[in-house]
């Protein structure tokens, strides 16, 4: 799971930071020695980021909070990146490597 966080966090958009910063692991169960995990994104715009929204304009007024747009002016929102499945999708394939070690390792 730190290797998803870790991938999932060099994917993500980086305006302000924010949602880079977001993406934590969090502990939800131990049982013995099993340890459980997920990864939490908690910025309010992640989904939108992730799955996708629908093209539209938006006028950034006071208080806006970006590194790359300047307040007052309109502006254009087509495209979207998501960065948490591609980083499921890459450790995912390397899960069956780590396995193979680990029940080789512990053969031995």
């Amino acid at each position: 799971m730190k290797n998803v966080r870790r991938s999932a966090r060099l994917r993500a958009p980086v305006d302000t930071g924010t949602l880079k910063e977001s993406i934590n692991l969090l502990k939800t169960k131990t049982k013995g020695k099993t340890k459980q995990w997920k990864i939490v994104v908690d910025a309010p715009y992640a989904g939108y980021q992730e799955h996708g929204f629908t093209p539209h304009s938006f006028f950034a007024g006071q208080g806006f909070n970006s590194a790359k747009l300047a307040p007052g002016k309109k502006y254009f929102v087509s495209k979207f990146t998501p960065f948490m499945q591609p980083a499921l999708d890459q450790e995912i394939e390397k899960l069956d490597s780590i396995l193979n070690n680990a029940v080789a390792k512990a053969i031995k």
